[in-house]
């Protein structure tokens, strides 16, 4: 029987990581709660090194220490023996090279309106050798309570593990578990179950955890290939077929063909990839695309920014795919008006054609109090835009939000006040339009600006790729 006091249960898979599992660890034992409400169950699978001896010297009674009798070679057999210990009302998974925030727990149990959520998604940060920043940011910009899962946009957009709480109940009484025949994509097999069972989901934006994406580090996502992930993905576009709800199974089937295979084709990395890796990736998205119920109900649904390589797939023109993303990606783009007025951008040979969102710097105004950017913009409407981010490259933290926005038809004025930026960090920021809640488009801008009334050097300059940025540095 669950210990109604227990509300978290920690589960954390772990194979030869001596050097971050007592890490791990302790970010729990840390946080500023009584003990009496969660518990750590440490699955070790079969580790050679000092992994399982370091977690015994923890001498801790919140601890369940467990090994594998042998190595599973995923991540997916130790959660499932975890799943089957836990106790807590919520399940989260935590793996052994990242740790939580402080205080996270007690942010959820003072908000005693989560504990009635089926699942709880808060703010994950990646921490990399020179930074910190929000990973997923599309899933905690906003505090949400309750919400219907079919009300949350790009809900099922991130089907990691990481900063989600997930009620055990649903877990136990549908009898969900990870594959464990597959040892890349287990997770989106996963959340996809659960997703299908959940129907309330709370978002905070308060930060639950870190991932470790350090050189350091070498994650099972950082070493599987690209034509892995794909064949992983349509595994998933399968798994996908069994879900009963049309409402849902259709969000699925869009995030398959639009993210997933798309979106990671729209990339340097497919790009870089020899020819035969290319054109088997081709058929992969190919076979998935002409699925009849695909192409009659899903394709019209895909982002804009596709609809060249949709119909380069549907007539089985490989070479023109892989030209269009090249061209997406580092291709020479000539600008143009179409006859209903919207921007659009074309190749030198006017093969391919793709409506744009855009934004030019037309001015930077100084007075002694103030900064004002003048800014044209082109297919985005003032509706849908809730402000302008100056993003640290190096922490998150340090990010700052304006709201002081007001628009002249196409013209969007940002009023910049000096106290905003002389309590800037020492720092390079990148400067994006915030649109629908959480997107970022990056402003163009030609030249370099001083602030002259600023307490230090305040300098807006382009990047080597044009875009607008501002460089904090202390005064000698």
């Amino acid at each position: 029987m669950k210990n109604k006091k227990l509300l978290f249960s920690f589960i954390i898979p772990t194979y030869n990581n001596e050097n971050t599992i007592e890490r791990a660890i302790q970010s729990i034992l840390n946080q500023d709660v009584s003990p009496e409400i969660y518990e750590i169950i440490v699955v070790d699978d079969k580790s050679s090194d000092k992994t399982y001896e370091k977690v015994e010297l923890i001498k801790n009674k919140n601890i369940a220490l467990y090994q594998l009798h042998q190595n599973s070679g995923g991540a997916s057999a130790p959660r499932n023996f975890g799943i089957s210990k836990a106790k807590g009302k919520f399940v989260y998974f935590l793996d052994s090279d990242d740790w939580l925030r402080p205080n996270i727990l007690r942010y959820i149990i003072n908000h005693k309106h989560l504990l009635r959520s089926d699942m709880i998604i808060a703010k994950t940060i990646k921490v990399t050798d020179k930074s910190e920043t929000v990973h997923a940011r599309f899933l905690s910009y906003k505090n949400r309570l309750l919400k219907d899962k079919n009300d949350i946009p790009y809900l099922i957009y991130y089907l990691g593990p990481q900063g989600k709480f997930l009620n055990n109940e649903i877990l136990q009484k549908n009898d969900l578990k990870y594959p464990i025949d597959m040892h890349f994509g287990e997770d989106k097999i996963f959340f996809l179950n659960f997703f299908n069972q959940c129907k309330k989901v709370s978002t905070i934006t308060k930060e639950c955890g870190n991932i470790d994406r350090t050189t350091d580090n070498h994650s099972m996502i950082q070493q599987t290939d690209f034509y892995q992930k794909r064949k992983s993905d349509y595994e998933l576009f399968k798994e996908i077929k069994k879900i009963k709800n049309p409402k849902f199974k259709d969000k699925f089937y869009l995030r398959i063909v639009e993210y997933d295979m798309l979106n990671n084709c729209d990339s340097h990395v497919f790009n870089k990839l020899p020819i035969e890796e290319k054109e088997a990736i081709f058929n992969i998205i190919k076979e998935v695309f002409t699925t009849p119920y695909i192409r009659e109900n899903i394709l019209q649904d895909i982002n804009v920014r596709y609809k060249n390589a949709v119909q380069f797939v549907l007539e089985d023109d490989f070479k023109g795919f892989c030209e269009y993303f090249k061209w997406l990606k580092s291709g020479k783009k000539k600008f143009s008006y179409s006859d209903n007025g919207r921007l659009q951008a074309t190749d030198l040979k006017q093969k391919f054609s793709l409506e744009v969102h855009y934004a030019n710097l037309l001015e930077i105004t100084e007075t002694k109090k103030y900064t004002y950017i003048q800014i044209l913009l082109s297919n985005i409407d003032e509706s849908r835009i809730s402000g302008v981010l100056i993003e640290s490259r190096t922490l998150f933290s340090n990010n700052i939000n304006i709201k002081d926005l007001s628009f002249d038809h196409n013209i969007l004025t940002v009023k910049i006040d000096h106290n905003i930026l002389n309590r800037m960090a020492f720092n390079i920021f990148n400067v994006y339009i915030v649109y629908d809640g959480y997107k970022n488009l990056n402003v163009k801008f030609g030249y370099e600006k001083r602030i002259k009334n600023c307490e230090h050097n305040v300098t807006f300059y382009p990047t080597v790729n044009g875009n607008l940025s501002i460089k904090h540095t202390k005064s000698k």
